[in-house]
């Protein structure tokens, strides 16, 4: 019965230990393909991964390669259409050249303008330019004239110039910057491309009309620098003659005059009296000091006189003090030659 209970369990042993290594054998076998998978799964990935880098390396290429060649064909597209449209015609109405008294609209349309709008905007300011310059120059050599007349005739009272014409002068600036402005837009309508191509009489015409302005422009300073220089003139006779005037009318109170100057004299000799006391006063209390003092070695010397041991004293204190200069005297005048003696024969 043992017997077989034991070859029963060593049969079950073995029979376990067989069941044990088919399992490990099939363990074996499941990771040896899950590793295999694996694999394959991670190459799968990385390969993928390369041919969309690589896809998207090719069409960024493409694109490099391909932008300038439409951006190109584009332009032409846009530079065909501009040529074959017809531009649009101008809505601005022509100024017309009015009087110099009529008040002229000279601003500037948001819009495009045309060549000839602004050679004729440019002819209008030109000639309200002149007319204004003629005008001021007129007006500046009438105060001239005027002045010299009154420096002639010399006359007292002095007539009240009109030097007021800040307002022309400020029409003027505005007309010469309009000018400039409208000059600055026919050089832009020049510089922009068109259908009408610019010839060289447009350039000559920009050209003049910037040489017009130049010379406007110079006029326009020396008719403000000469009437300023009249009204500065003007102002300075004013005040020449209101201080003749001034002394003119002034005579009459030449005793009043007279009169504080005299006070102011007065004023001068008593302060130099009040001086001249406080000196003397001065002068005496000094006087009196020294006679103090000469009364103190009055009375030193009586006192020296009564007592007839002080003087051998003092001629004593005297002749100890000469000795011992004496003495000190010797001895740093021998050290000196000592020390010279040393250093010579050194």
């Amino acid at each position: 019965m043992n017997t077989i209970t034991a070859l029963y369990a060593k049969g079950s042993i073995t029979h376990s230990s067989q069941r044990v290594k088919g399992k490990q054998a099939q363990a074996d076998t499941l990771n040896r393909k899950g590793t295999n998978i694996l694999n394959s799964d991670v190459g799968l990935q990385i390969s993928q991964f390369l041919v969309v880098v690589v896809s998207s390396l090719l069409s960024l290429s493409l694109i490099c390669l391909l932008s300038p060649l439409y951006s190109s064909t584009h332009m032409n597209r846009t530079a065909a259409k501009t040529r074959s449209s017809p531009s649009s015609p101008t809505l601005n109405p022509l100024m017309r050249a009015d009087s110099p008294d009529d008040e002229t609209d000279i601003s500037m349309p948001s819009q495009p303008l045309s060549w000839d709008y602004l050679r004729r905007q440019a002819r209008q300011l030109e000639n309200e330019i002149e007319l204004k310059l003629g005008s001021l120059s007129k007006f500046g050599a009438t105060t001239t004239a005027r002045q010299q007349q009154q420096q002639q005739q010399q006359q007292q009272d002095m007539s009240i110039i009109d030097f007021n014409n800040s307002g022309q002068e400020k029409e003027i600036d505005q007309l010469l910057n309009s000018l400039q402005e409208t000059i600055g837009s026919m050089g832009q309508v020049l510089d922009r491309p068109s259908a009408v191509p610019t010839n060289p009489s447009m350039v000559h015409m920009l050209e003049r009309h910037k040489n017009i302005l130049y010379d406007y422009t110079k006029e326009f300073r020396r008719v403000k620098a000469n009437i300023k220089a009249a009204r500065d003139k003007a102002n300075l006779m004013d005040q020449v003659q209101d201080e003749i005037r001034i002394f003119n009318s002034g005579n009459g109170d030449n005793a009043d005059y007279y009169l504080t100057e005299r006070n102011r004299v007065e004023g001068s000799h008593r302060m130099t009296d009040m001086i001249l006391e406080q000196a003397y006063a001065t002068r005496q209390d000094i006087s009196r000091q020294g006679r103090t003092i000469q009364g103190f070695n009055t009375r030193v010397s009586g006192v020296m006189s009564r007592i007839p041991g002080i003087n051998n004293l003092i001629s004593r204190i005297n002749t100890r003090r000469k000795r011992d200069t004496l003495i000190m005297a010797g001895v740093i005048s021998t050290c000196i030659i000592l020390i010279t003696m040393y250093w010579l024969r050194t």
